[in-house]
């Protein structure tokens, strides 16, 4: 079984341009900014999409036994 998954985003706050969530993490979002916010959420989404995308080769693997 072959397969390509691929997760991608590009998304910047227009108060705090320089954020990035995998760089800075929740802790340094300035004064609770909800765009901000918003993109570590949709950060935190890819990170967990992308290491479950990583167990269906095991899974798989399980079932075929």
């Amino acid at each position: 079984m072959a397969y390509k998954v691929t997760f991608r985003f590009r998304g910047r706050c227009e108060k705090h341009p320089r954020y990035d969530p995998a760089k800075n993490g929740e802790g340094t979002i300035k004064g609770g900014c909800e765009t901000c916010v918003q993109l570590y959420k949709l950060y935190c989404f890819v990170r967990h999409a992308e290491e479950t995308v990583k167990l269906i080769p095991q899974e798989v693997k399980q079932h075929e036994k």
